[in-house]
């Protein structure tokens, strides 16, 4: 056992020290380029800093049958790099504190290639392409000692009236393991609470998840802004970037939900029914709603397999003033084909199931399809965004996907008739609208208990 333990120490310590045999005044760098579903489509230069493409590239790699004008003329050819895969160039030696360009050239422009740069043996920078023609910009210089960034906070963008947890995460840039520090929240610049995080061991480059012991208090509706705050690191104070030590974000409080149960089981109450939408809103094989955190009555469409579905969103549903807005985005014949449900989550972001075996409808033997992650805000949804549509995220592991619920965040749980489980689907950080990179995605299946469908005709909704 304690041959094994340093072993483990010895592993642990070789991935963060510089192997190359560098000169004084360099420094070690290695890249890993990671590709998506179409590696094919990347080429790319190591740069000196403000270099154009092919002016003195210091590396080539990719599809060489591409060269720097190749940003969006779908060549296709097959060459270069592996799909879904980690090539790791490198390393070479630069010079210490200088800095130096990476430039991508996507065939196909809409990007998906990531890379990580290795300073040191320390994973510093991180960038993914996201269209034809890009320049990463980096600095050949060690990581400092102490540095923390507040990655996120998770307190959600909308809540009702009580208490709610400040958490999110932080992670640890600096060279140091982090073990302790100071978390601070305010609500619209009042008093800041403050308690200090102990018995930490955050190791460099690793992430950790906070939550601070005194909940928020949200007495009463309205929007407000809560700013979270991590200082005094290691009881030895600030680190070298306290610009990326505070977030603020916005939270709107609605009012606590009433229990009415007793309006439908008393019998001295009566019922009322009232129409709130029609065919006049282009319902068309309407099959699920939900309600925006914000009030509005978001109603999904199954409408049909070669057109995908479509959403009408109802503002100030029932009132005098009621509006009705459908929308379809540019490629729901894939990512929203013959939905079966909808379900908002907390931060505003809604998630569909889609109801087929293959969304992308080949007729083969092969599913491939699953829940789609879609953002509510009008300037995104259904507007264009490439080639892939407006959708934010989507994962493709459960065929028959008849229903949905929210957990919170990007988190849903479905209803999987292909394999008659019930499945928890998060989406982690979404990778923006149109992109295709679903690599972060985390799925765990319940089989325990066997569900199974009526017919693919009706919806199987989870609560």
């Amino acid at each position: 056992m304690r041959f094994f333990l340093l072993l483990v120490f010895v592993l642990f310590s070789v991935n963060f020290q510089s192997l190359a045999q560098c000169s004084t005044g360099e420094i070690e760098v290695q890249i890993d380029v990671i590709t998506d579903n179409y590696g094919y489509e990347a080429y790319w230069q190591l740069l000196p800093g403000g270099n154009a493409c092919g002016s003195s590239p210091i590396f080539t790699g990719g599809n060489m049958t591409m060269d720097c004008n190749s940003g969006g003329l779908e060549i296709q050819d097959m060459s270069g790099y592996g799909n879904n895969t980690t090539i790791n160039e490198g390393p070479w030696c630069l010079a210490d504190g200088a800095s130096y360009d990476i430039y991508l050239v996507d065939d196909w422009a809409d990007g998906g290639t990531k890379f990580v740069v290795n300073i040191n043996g320390y994973p510093i920078y991180e960038f993914q392409g996201v269209t034809s023609d890009e320049r990463f910009p980096f600095t050949a210089s060690d990581p400092p000692p102490i540095e923390v960034e507040l990655k996120s906070v998770l307190t959600p963008l909308y809540a009702n009236v009580g208490d709610i947890i400040v958490d999110g995460i932080i992670k640890n840039r600096g060279t140091t393991t982090i073990t302790s520090f100071d978390l601070e929240y305010r609500l619209n610049n009042g008093i800041p609470i403050i308690e200090t995080i102990n018995n930490l061991s955050v190791a460099p480059f690793t992430e950790h998840y906070f939550e601070h012991n005194t909940p928020l208090g949200l007495s009463s509706p309205g929007t407000s802004d809560i700013t979270v705050t991590i200082s005094n690191f290691n009881n030895a104070g600030s680190d070298s970037n306290i610009s990326d030590n505070i977030i603020t974000k916005p939270i709107t409080v609605n009012p606590a939900i009433p229990n009415i149960i007793s309006d439908f089981i008393s019998p001295s109450h009566t019922v009322e029914f009232q129409t709130i939408g029609t065919i006049a809103d282009q319902l068309d094989f309407p099959r699920d709603l939900d309600f925006h955190p914000n009030g509005e009555l978001w109603v999904v469409n199954m409408d049909y397999e070669n057109t995908g579905g479509s959403t009408v969103t109802y503002t100030n549903p029932g009132e005098q003033n009621q509006t009705a807005l459908w929308r379809r985005d540019g490629n729901a014949w894939h990512f929203m084909s013959l939905p079966t449900g909808i379900s908002f989550s907390n931060n505003g972001n809604f998630a569909t199931s889609t109801g087929v075996f293959d969304a992308n409808h080949t007729g083969g033997a092969t599913p491939f399809t699953g829940p789609t992650l879609w953002s509510s805000d009008p300037n995104i949804y259904a507007q264009p965004s490439g080639g892939n549509g407006s959708h934010l995220d989507m994962l493709h592991q459960s065929p028959h996907c008849m229903g949905i619920e929210s957990e919170g965040e990007n988190v849903f749980w479905v209803m999987d008739a292909h394999s008659n489980d019930v499945v928890r689907y998060d989406f982690v950080d979404d990778h923006g609208p149109g992109q295709h990179d679903h690599s972060d995605g985390i799925i765990r299946r319940y089989p325990g208990v066997a569900v199974s469908w009526i017919s693919e005709e009706i919806p199987c909704h989870l609560a």
